[in-house]
């Protein structure tokens, strides 16, 4: 290797340095701070508590906004700790097993970190989309914010219909483009739904249910205690 070459990678490494935020040391500084975009949401959640409480009832709603983790079983505790950034979680159980409060702990978990979430129940999602019809509204100017988001939290996806049903070709195109979006970019989704992936395969299809077991960690919930089955 030349010296010319030696001197460059120096350069080089010195550069990436200097761009690297001071407090995590793993993403790009942002907007010319010293700290990434994540580090300074942080820091400004951390100490603006008012306004950070506001969001969070906005987000989760007067009923979940205090969801905390530790409230949750020991086991789903470990589950949600353990996992890599970029990994996303289904959460599956019947009614009243305490799906939206595990999922809504950690939105505001992630939330307080740093993160840009958005929590939403899947017929709101569909909704919207179709609403933007009425208003002449671009689609995708609807659907992007949903693809773009560090962490996106879908409730109770696949409720507006039974076992037996199948969702309209609306609502299977609309998640698959989301999702094909965000597996992309290694952003993960979490989602909630009262049935189990083998259901959502019929509910929505096959393709589908691929991509949610290829992004998520799938738990099943059960009881009162919000226990993982077999655990």
């Amino acid at each position: 290797m030349t010296i010319e070459k030696i001197g460059h990678l120096v350069n080089q490494v010195l550069l990436d340095a200097e761009l690297k935020c001071e407090r995590c040391r793993t993403r790009l500084a942002y907007k010319g701070k010293k700290w990434c975009k994540r580090c300074q949401q942080w820091w400004y959640r951390r100490n603006h508590k008012e306004e950070t409480l506001k969001n969070l009832q906005n987000m989760l709603e007067l009923r979940y906004y205090q969801a905390k983790l530790y409230h949750l079983h020991k086991n789903i505790i470990r589950e949600f700790q353990q996992m890599p950034d970029e990994q996303g979680v289904m959460l599956w159980g019947d009614i009243g097993c305490g799906k939206t409060y595990a999922i809504s702990a950690l939105a505001r978990r992630f939330y307080i970190q740093g993160w840009d979430v958005i929590f939403i129940r899947w017929y709101e999602l569909t909704l919207q989309i179709r609403q933007a019809y009425s208003k002449n509204q671009s689609e995708w100017d609807i659907i992007k914010p949903f693809c773009r988001v560090d962490k996106l939290f879908i409730d109770d996806i696949g409720v507006t219909v039974s076992r037996d049903s199948q969702e309209s070709d609306f609502s299977v195109r609309t998640l698959d483009l989301i999702l094909d979006k965000r597996l992309a970019n290694y952003k993960p989704t979490f989602f909630t739904s009262n049935h189990n992936i083998e259901d959502l395969s019929k509910t929505f299809d096959e393709r589908i249910a691929s991509r949610i077991q290829q992004d998520c960690l799938i738990l099943q919930l059960k009881g009162k205690d919000k226990r993982i089955l077999g655990a």
